[in-house]
């Protein structure tokens, strides 16, 4: 009968080999894995790479290693968010290792570990904070599904999906009054707003808007970041407000990058048509199009986006496309709630690929290993980057 190794358990140990503090039982039981997978069963994703024939000749002919040849760049990395081989991306992820000891090991204790770091750090969930207008603050994750308040006579209901929408009661009146749905790192959520626009707030994210909207206009005030569907209302555009852009629409779907820390605030467009200003200046967006501003300058880009990679947040994945290293851990950092740091010379190397965002952070940080540009020490909550 073949053994069964724990995946999990086995990077947490090619961690530990490429950092030099595996014990030799970890060692033996990364070695007994190593040993008994079939060639002909194993299946690598596409790692394209111009350094790999320095690894050690003993896994090359376990592994077969599909490069293409046109995209052997020195200056940009590429992987493949498909997890088709654990065995693959271990592989890969320590090819300096040569030589392994003999001993038996204790499984159950390296699944422990390994479940105890992964219980940590997780992947973004649905979470957040819904602010009322007296101040009073409700944790949308702990809530249960169904009526969760009444404010200004609106009735604010948790559905099963997750998501919290806002309904009008006969004494509904809610003039001057706001709601705040706010999230940190590590949460996303989804609110439907009294108007029947539908809002998906990213990590580290808030957006503030009235319970009811004044006649003319639709103003909501955004940080951080949010994909908007809007509900049409042509006698009443919507506004979203931001520190450095306000965008105006009638009904349509975008997207707002406007993070505090990031020198940059980026809108783009999916469906229909917006307008952009900043500093004094306009911009109409068509689909497909995005408006690019920095911070406390005057002038407003307009550029083809990248759809897919704006909305991968949304759609559950990262895609990096030429992205460096510091681009690359600031997303990881919003969605995991890890505390980056960076350790030596920073890479200037640039990063290309899709990873699932469901992922666990050591599945994640092996596919960027993999690469062989850098290396990674997580202790708690903080994630060092090691050239």
């Amino acid at each position: 009968m073949k053994n069964h190794y724990d995946k999990e358990v086995l990077l947490k140990i090619a961690y530990k080999l490429e950092q030099g503090v595996a014990s030799a039982e970890e060692r033996a039981y990364f070695d007994r894995w190593y040993q008994s997978f079939d060639d002909d069963k194993i299946e690598l994703p596409y790692i394209y790479d111009h350094n790999l024939e320095s690894i050690h000749d003993r896994m090359h002919d376990k592994i077969f290693l599909k490069i293409d040849s046109e995209d052997k760049k020195s200056s940009t990395r590429f992987f493949n968010i498909r997890w088709i081989s654990a065995a693959a991306i271990l592989l890969l992820a320590s090819v300096s290792l040569l030589v392994f000891l003999n001993k038996s090991v204790d499984t159950a204790a390296f699944e422990t570990a390994v479940q105890h770091e992964d219980a940590l750090i997780k992947p973004a969930h649905a979470g957040g904070t819904l602010t009322l207008a007296n101040g009073n603050k409700i944790n949308l994750s702990e809530v249960g599904i169904g009526e969760i308040a009444l404010d200004g006579g609106l009735v604010i209901t948790k559905l099963a999906n997750g998501e919290i929408i806002y309904e009008q009661t006969n004494n509904s009146s809610a003039p001057n009054i706001n709601n705040t749905i706010s999230t940190v790192n590590g949460e996303t959520y989804r609110v439907r707003l009294p108007d029947g626009t539908s809002v998906w707030v990213n990590t580290g994210s808030s957006l503030t808007f009235p319970l009811a909207f004044a006649t003319n206009e639709r103003k909501v005030h955004l940080t951080g970041e949010a994909y908007f569907e809007v509900a049409p209302d042509t006698k009443a555009p919507f506004k979203v407000l931001t520190d450095y852009q306000t965008i105006e629409v009638l009904g349509t779907h975008f997207n707002v990058s406007a993070y505090t820390d990031e020198a940059v605030v980026e809108t783009t467009l999916l469906e229909g048509k917006v307008k952009v200003a900043h500093a004094g200046e306009n911009a109409l967006l068509h689909v497909g199009q995005q408006a690019r501003s920095v911070k406390d300058r005057p002038g407003i880009r307009v550029r083809n986006a990248d759809l897919e990679a704006v909305m991968s947040w949304k759609n559950g994945y990262f895609r990096f496309r030429n992205d460096n290293i510091k681009t690359v851990m600031q997303q990881i950092a919003r969605w995991y709630d890890v505390d980056v740091v960076f350790t030596g010379r920073v890479t200037d190397e640039k990063f290309n690929g899709t990873i699932e965002r469901t992922k666990s952070i050591h599945e994640v940080l092996g596919m960027l290993e993999a690469t062989k540009v850098l290396r990674f020490k997580i202790e708690g909550r903080r994630l060092t980057v090691m050239e």
